[in-house]
């Protein structure tokens, strides 16, 4: 799955580690896959990270009565119902959650 693939998924959860060393996303896809998207440096120097916006609420539902942080509007910066999420990183890994 690319990047790309994940507009008009739901963010369902973002875990941004203390000293900026990465940050972890889970989508949950319009088609009902839970997709994770992993961001670091290779050097394991701090990412950079912005919260642009952000409006973080659990009132939130999917169709299937999910609970979501809101759907995914833009991946180059990841927009949504819940504002933008900006990571400068040198390598992104997405990868399906078991």
């Amino acid at each position: 799955m690319t990047l790309e693939q994940l507009i008009d998924s739901d963010l369902l959860e973002v875990t941004q580690e203390f000293s900026n060393l990465y940050i972890e996303m889970v989508f949950l896809t319009d088609i009902g896959e839970m997709v994770k998207i992993f961001a670091s440096n290779n050097d394991t120097s701090p990412i950079s990270i912005k919260f642009i916006g952000l409006n973080i609420s659990a009132k939130k539902r999917t169709l299937n009565n999910t609970p979501t942080l809101g759907e995914v509007e833009g991946i180059s910066l990841v927009e949504g119902d819940f504002g933008l999420i900006q990571v400068t990183s040198d390598r992104v890994s997405v990868e399906a959650v078991l």
